[in-house]
């Protein structure tokens, strides 16, 4: 019987302090989340806190078969012992198997925390990726129309020469390949986002 017990008593005292110490890793990380994200330090937090959530509960399964034993055993006992012994070693062996269970419990709240401090570093890296785009989209929009003016007045359509700037007559060919260039391109980029939109709505299942 009491072998039993300090069989419980040994998962519970070995098992404490595992959760405690990913607890403060995890706290460590949210502390650090506004730094470059670790993400090679996170998946194998979260691959300790696999297993130890698995050790948990193959230890809360054996203790319940001790629990099960227990009950057996109490009624192969020789008449004669107090019955206050087997209620204290009953009382015992459950409080062992709840404690084992709130261990449970907690690594597998830390678990579900990391997951949520995992999905935060992807948002971001997203976010931080976000602002780079749009500072090379901001840098784009100030020089476009300065590479604009140059490249148009680098055509033949434009001359200096001694005797001043010359222009061409023909400079309306330009607007009329441009022009209908411009919206060729424009027409096939809305009909591929268009197609795009229906692939999504077919894939998620949504109108």
């Amino acid at each position: 019987m009491h072998g039993s017990t300090a069989l419980a008593s040994t998962y519970g005292m070995r098992w404490d302090f595992s959760p405690s110490g990913m607890t403060q890793i995890l706290g460590s990380c949210v502390l650090a989340r506004h730094d470059t994200p670790t993400f090679e330090a996170l998946n194998n937090l979260a691959r300790h806190i696999r297993h130890i959530v698995e050790v948990e509960s193959v230890a809360v399964e054996t203790m319940q078969c001790l629990v099960s034993q227990q009950q057996l055993n109490f009624t192969r006992l020789p008449p004669g012992i107090p019955e206050s012994y087997q209620i204290q070693e009953k009382e015992y062996l459950a409080f062992q198997v709840q404690m084992m269970k709130n261990l449970r419990l907690r690594t597998q709240a830390s678990s579900e925390r990391l997951e949520s401090e995992i999905h935060l570093a992807y948002n971001i890296l997203a976010s931080t990726d976000n602002q780079i785009m749009k500072s090379i989209s901001l840098l784009t929009m100030v020089f476009l129309p300065a590479t604009f003016i140059a490249t148009l007045f680098s055509t033949t359509f434009f001359a200096f020469t001694e005797e001043g700037w010359l222009f061409s007559s023909s400079f309306w060919i330009y607007w009329a390949v441009v022009i209908p260039l411009t919206m060729a391109v424009v027409l096939a980029w809305r009909l591929s986002l268009g197609q795009s939109k229906s692939i999504r709505s077919r894939l998620l299942g949504t109108p």
